[in-house]
């Protein structure tokens, strides 16, 4: 768990985003494109996004910076530049289903919904099989 983060605004890294590098993150070594729980501990409010690596091109960011996005600090209720106390641990399967299934995006819901009835059917079918 890694928590007190300062955060660097979007413009800072959005234009080297192409170049970010296949490395760990931070101490604990989150692997690229893995699922992180971060959590405001003033607020309590939480988003589920992926980790990226740098590979040194942005040089603000380091172990003990992160950069969200204009989508993230607003779900977080923080503002660019500011620090703040974040909980960042990886996501659990139950945090991800439960993310995807009240996701902002109806496309996403929708798709994730119709998973989880495809999975319970496919169970119901193979108990009446045996």
């Amino acid at each position: 768990m890694l928590s007190h983060f300062s955060l660097i605004s979007p413009p800072d890294w959005a234009r080297v985003y192409g170049k970010i590098a296949n490395c760990n993150i931070g101490r604990l070594g989150f692997n690229r494109r893995t699922p992180l729980f971060i959590k405001n501990k003033a607020n309590q409010k939480s988003v589920i996004r992926y980790a990226f690596g740098n590979n040194g091109s942005i040089k603000k960011l380091h172990r003990h910076f992160i950069a969200l996005n204009y989508d993230s600090m607003n779900e977080l209720d923080v503002k660019p530049e500011q620090d703040v106390d974040l909980i960042i641990t990886k996501a659990t399967l139950t945090q991800q289903i439960d993310w995807l299934l009240h996701h902002s995006d109806l496309n996403v819901r929708l798709s994730m919904r119709f998973a989880l009835l495809g999975a319970g059917l496919g169970v119901i079918s193979l108990f009446i099989s045996l």
